[in-house]
């Protein structure tokens, strides 16, 4: 193989010149693909940051709904609140609601006593003021009164309750009854009606109390029978009963009794009388065992003195 030399100048410098060239141009092609390489991974960072903002973006999204809500739901809540607050009640529609409860209970007979029992004082936007109320009726109007509280003040809670019975009381005025009322009311609140409000679609019924007398005495009078009742030997009166005499019923004992206003019973050892019962009939007298006694005797007697107690 013959070997060339290039020892012309020109061609040397010419050939040097094309390797130069070339070496230039590959350094700048290779600069342009790392450049591209360089703006590629920028990009791609970019996209990645911006999709993590995005999902940032999305779960605050998520986040301002699920408080959105929350805020609803409280809202709600407060309005139910509200609602449920007794509204602002001055003394003179205090009185009226009192006058009304006492009316609608069978109390024809104006306050015994009303007046307060200290001074207003408010904490928590709630303002608390207390009256003691006080009527001369009977027992079952007075407990009528109480449970009509409920319904004509919904704003007033029962602190306190007195009862004191009348000597000599008819059934309508048996008993002077006091009653301390805590009465709440609060700028707050929002008139309601008996439908006090619903949250997430339950609704929450007022339900007031009732009283019923029927088959009920009145503890505050005098044992006996009372207006529309037949006399019974339960139901007498101790201080009221006249030993007429005994009698024998199959070999039996059997005392007649007759009280005040001309009603007689048969008894026998062991039934009851007074609240109390029979335990020994002779013909001089009859023992009976009753509540405060723990043996009463009854002389007999044939010529009762209208109004005389029987010692």
């Amino acid at each position: 193989m013959v070997k060339r030399k290039f020892k012309d100048p020109v061609l040397q410098k010419a050939i040097l010149t094309y390797l130069l060239a070339f070496l230039v141009a590959y350094l700048i092609l290779d600069y342009a693909v790392l450049s591209q390489y360089e703006t590629a991974d920028k990009v791609e960072v970019g996209n990645l940051s911006r999709m993590a903002e995005l999902q940032q973006y999305s779960a605050e999204i998520v986040q301002a709904e699920e408080l959105r809500a929350e805020i609803a739901a409280y809202e709600a809540r407060i309005d139910s609140l509200r609602r449920s607050l007794p509204p602002s009640l001055n003394e003179a529609e205090f009185l009226r609601a009192v006058a009304t409860a006492a009316a609608n209970a069978g109390i024809d007979s104006p306050f015994d006593s009303f007046e307060p029992k200290s001074e207003p004082r408010t904490e928590n936007n709630v303002t608390t003021r207390e009256y003691e109320v006080s009527f001369i009726t009977g027992y079952h109007h007075f407990a009528r009164f109480i449970a009509n509280l409920s319904r004509n003040l919904p704003q007033a809670q029962v602190t306190e309750l007195t009862l004191i019975g009348l000597s000599g009381g008819v059934p309508e005025r048996t008993l002077r009854g006091t009653v301390a009322l805590a009465v709440y009311s609060s700028p707050l609140a929002i008139e309601k009606t008996e439908v006090i409000g619903t949250i997430e679609g339950e609704g929450e019924v007022v339900e007031y109390l009732t009283y019923e007398s029927h088959g009920r005495r009145d503890p505050f009078l005098s044992p006996g029978p009372q207006p529309g009742e037949s006399p019974t030997a339960h139901s007498a009166n101790l201080n009221n009963l006249f030993y007429r005499g005994m009698i024998s019923v199959d070999g039996v004992p059997t005392a007649l009794v007759e009280d005040s206003a001309g009603f007689g019973f048969s008894l026998k050892v062991g039934e009851k009388i007074a609240g109390g019962k029979v335990i020994q009939i002779t013909a001089e007298e009859l023992i009976i065992s009753a509540p405060g006694w723990s043996r009463r005797a009854l002389p007999v007697t044939t010529t009762p003195v209208p109004g005389q107690q029987i010692p």
